[in-house]
């Protein structure tokens, strides 16, 4: 990185920035990458990491002169009387895969990457999305976008680089930009890579009861292992409604767990849920019956603790944004 110019250290900095970057544009970081910069610098507890700039996306872009075929296919296709954008996209999805990626590029996300090794080893990270029109006041992105989790090794980051990248110009996003009259062309991707909680509890916490729009509510959806599961509807999570000033529970829906029908995943990477036997997957190895477990419910009452672990960065986000919003967690083993 040694320049007697500076230049190879600005490009780097244009490409890159910590996660705690007091340079968290918009348009520069994205929208979850914004929050999660404000989040670190109000002193809650935020997963290490690093920010791919969308200047990187715009490079690659650029350089594999992209950005003429992407605004030429993303038109919509009318399909049986009905709008469709599934041809367009998937012909964007192949342009990102075939297309090559810049060696500096590659060696800047190297280099943040091994600064995440504790233990010599690759760690496992997660790769979210950042668009730099998500999250605004009055549009919502959420879910539409990609994001991996228990990512480990450069390659696997690459590849989750480049998908999230992909992602931009998927279905409904293309559909959903139509719909609201956001151009195409002022759209950008960044990507934070964060370090990987390995989680015995995850789940999303409203600063604002999402059911009736009531103020005074906080509530939390929560379930052993991964959030990716919540979201795909895999499990059934808890539910608690709790006051936002005091946090005791209002109201708590705890999910059946006493039949054996819920295990632990075993991959060749950590487990990272609790989820369904299924021989849909066949990247699922699942302990055989013996080894079936009763979980303890409810996931997060049996230690109080747990719960305003939970609650209070979260009553703080809603303070700070002064709107509604929501925010995903992590409860490792150790309850923090």
């Amino acid at each position: 990185m040694d320049n007697p110019n500076g230049k190879t250290d600005q490009i780097a900095a244009r490409l890159l920035l910590p996660l705690d970057t007091a340079k968290a544009s918009l348009d520069l970081v994205g929208g979850k990458g914004r929050a999660l910069v404000a989040m670190a610098f109000a002193g809650m507890p935020v997963p290490d990491g690093f920010h791919l700039t969308t200047s990187a996306y715009q490079q690659f872009v650029t350089e594999n002169d992209l950005q003429r075929a992407i605004l030429d296919l993303a038109k919509p296709a009318l399909v049986e009387s009905s709008v469709s954008f599934e041809s367009a996209a998937a012909t964007i999805q192949a342009l990102f895969e075939q297309a090559n990626l810049p060696s500096e590029i590659i060696a800047e996300i190297q280099q943040a990457y091994n600064a995440l090794n504790e233990r010599g080893q690759a760690p496992a990270v997660a790769v979210r999305s950042s668009a730099n029109a998500e999250d605004l006041p009055d549009l919502s992105f959420a879910g539409q976008q990609d994001t991996y989790l228990n990512v480990r090794g450069l390659n696997a980051l690459v590849l989750a680089i480049r998908r999230c990248w992909a992602s931009l110009w998927n279905t409904r996003l293309l559909g959903y930009r139509h719909q609201m009259g956001i151009a195409h062309d002022a759209v950008a991707m960044a990507v934070v890579v964060q370090r990987m909680v390995e989680a015995e509890v995850s789940g999303m916490l409203f600063t604002t009861n999402p059911t009736t729009g009531d103020r005074t509510e906080l509530v939390v959806n929560a379930s052993y292992g991964l959030g990716e599961a919540i979201v795909g509807g895999e499990v059934t999570p808890d539910t608690y409604v709790l006051d936002r000033n005091d946090f005791s529970a209002k109201e708590r829906s705890w999910a059946p767990r006493n039949d054996k029908s819920w295990q632990w995943v075993s991959r060749a990477r950590p487990p990272s849920r609790w989820r369904k036997p299924s021989v849909k997957n066949p990247r699922c190895r699942f302990r055989s019956s013996a080894n079936w477990q009763t979980l303890p419910s409810p996931c997060l009452s049996n230690d109080h603790s747990r719960l305003d672990t939970t609650v209070c960065p979260g009553k703080r986000i809603g303070h700070e944004y002064r709107r509604h919003s929501f925010t995903w967690f992590g409860v490792p083993k150790s309850g923090r």
